[in-house]
C-alpha cells in the first residue's frame, strides 16, 4: 500500500491543463483539413480518394470547377484527400475543436471560381482557408462548463452513453475523459446507468437498425430537456456506414441531436468542447421548464 502512495506522490499531478492551458498534440495529428482555393484546379483527385464521400465538386455548364463542398460531421480525418491533391491545396491542421449545435455549420463550402456568393446566400459555416473562430477562447471552456453545469444541473451532469452500433472507438474516447488523465469529474460530469437518472444522451454508432427502437425509448425516458449529443462520424452522420441498409444514418435520423462532435474518433478534449456547446445551447430552454416548474 505505501509502494503505490509513494510511486503516485513521485508521479505528481498527470491530469492535463486543458482547458485552462495549452496542450500538446502530436506532431502527426490530424484534425480540420483545410483548402487553398487559390491552389485547387479542381481536378477532383479528393472526391475520389475520399472513402466517406463528404467531398462534392460542383462545375458550372462548362465543366470549370464551381464549388467544392467538405462536410465535416463525416469525415473521418484520414488525410487522403490531402495526399492525393497533387496541387496540394488541401492541408490537415491540428483543429479539434469541431463541435457545433447546428448541423449545416459543419457543411464547408470553397468557392473555386465564378461569380461570388451574393449577399442572400445561406452561410454554411467557415470560410475555408481561415482558421474557424474559437467559441468560447480555449482557456475559458472549462470555467464555462462548470459554471453551465451549476447553474443549470445543480453542479452535476448525469450523462447515459448510448452505443448505437459503434465499432468502440468513440466509446473507448468517452472512457478516457474519466480517467485522471482528463478527469471529467473536475467539471461535475458523471455517468450513470439508466436514462431516467440522465440529463443527457451521448451517442456514438450510425444507429443499426436494431438499435434505433433502444434510442427511441431511451431518449423519451430521459428527463426534461432531453439533451442529446452525437458524438464521432458516424453518430454525426453515418461516418463510412452511410448509405448502409443495416444503419439509420445517423443519429438525427432517430432523435433530435443538441449538439454535434465530429471527429473518427474525436478527442476527449473535443468531447469536453462539445458539453460546454450543449450547455450553452440549453440555457434558455431550461430556465423555462424551471420556471414552469
Amino acid at each position: 500500500m505505501f509502494g503505490y502512495l509513494w510511486k503516485s506522490l513521485a508521479t505528481g499531478i498527470v491530469t492535463q491543463a486543458y482547458p485552462d492551458g495549452p496542450i500538446s498534440l502530436p506532431e502527426r495529428f490530424r484534425g480540420r483539413p483545410d483548402v487553398d482555393p487559390g491552389r485547387c484546379d479542381g481536378c477532383g483527385s479528393c472526391v475520389q480518394a475520399c472513402p466517406a464521400r463528404v467531398i462534392r465538386m460542383d462545375r458550372h455548364a462548362d465543366g470549370s470547377p464551381r464549388k467544392l463542398t467538405l462536410d465535416l460531421a463525416g469525415c473521418i480525418f484520414c488525410g487522403d484527400c490531402a495526399v492525393a491533391c497533387p496541387a496540394g491545396a488541401i492541408r490537415m491542421t491540428q483543429q479539434f475543436e469541431l463541435a457545433s449545435r447546428d448541423r449545416e455549420t459543419l457543411v464547408m463550402e470553397v468557392h473555386l471560381s465564378g461569380p461570388s456568393p451574393g449577399p442572400d446566400a445561406p452561410d454554411h459555416g467557415p470560410a475555408a482557408g481561415s482558421e474557424p473562430p474559437r467559441w468560447p477562447p480555449i482557456e475559458r471552456i472549462g470555467d464555462l462548463l462548470k459554471e453551465r453545469i451549476g447553474e443549470f444541473f445543480g453542479r452535476s451532469l448525469h450523462i447515459r452513453e448510448v452505443s448505437a452500433g459503434s465499432c468502440n472507438a468513440c466509446d473507448l474516447e468517452v472512457q478516457a475523459i474519466n480517467n485522471v488523465i482528463f478527469d471529467a469529474s473536475r467539471f461535475g460530469i458523471g455517468f450513470v446507468a439508466s436514462p431516467r437518472h440522465a440529463d443527457m444522451l451521448l451517442v456514438t454508432g450510425p444507429v443499426s437498425r436494431n438499435m434505433a427502437g433502444p434510442l427511441i425509448e431511451a431518449f423519451n425516458a430521459t428527463p426534461e430537456p432531453k439533451l442529446v449529443m452525437a458524438v464521432g462520424a458516424c453518430s454525426c452522420a453515418g461516418g463510412l456506414f452511410a448509405g448502409s441498409p443495416q444503419t439509420m444514418g445517423g443519429t438525427d435520423r432517430v432523435v433530435p441531436v443538441t449538439t454535434y462532435v465530429p471527429g473518427c474518433p474525436p478527442r476527449p478534449q473535443a468531447i469536453l468542447h462539445g458539453l460546454l456547446m450543449t450547455m450553452e445551447r440549453v440555457a434558455p430552454r431550461f430556465s423555462k421548464i424551471a420556471h414552469r416548474r
